[in-house]
């Protein structure tokens, strides 16, 4: 495998802490892939943490599946859908255990 380089010099990305900014993040994150942007220094906070760790793998589909969740997934994570599925209004145990494998 062919190091990795990076073409942003002198700066660093930092992503923001926060469960549900993160999903607006996932999107920023998976721009900066798509347009070839890579820092020499990544760092985040709480969920911006994985955010770090997703991005800096440059796997656009691991960055979009970390927050956004599975497609065609049987349990919302919010929601009415969520709600009808008897798991409240966020279904935590889904958000925090399941749609990451």
């Amino acid at each position: 495998m062919a190091p990795l380089t990076n073409n942003v010099h002198n700066t660093a990305l930092v992503f923001e802490g926060g469960g549900y900014r993160a999903a607006y993040t996932a999107a920023f994150a998976n721009a900066l892939l798509a347009e070839g942007i890579y820092f020499d220094f990544v760092c985040g906070i709480s969920a911006g943490s994985s955010h770090a760790v997703d991005y800096l793998s440059r796997d656009k589909r691991r960055v979009r599946n970390a927050f956004m969740g599975f497609e065609g997934s049987a349990k919302p994570a919010a929601g009415v859908g969520s709600i009808l599925h008897g798991t409240r209004y966020f279904n935590a145990d889904y958000l925090y255990e399941g749609c990451v494998e």
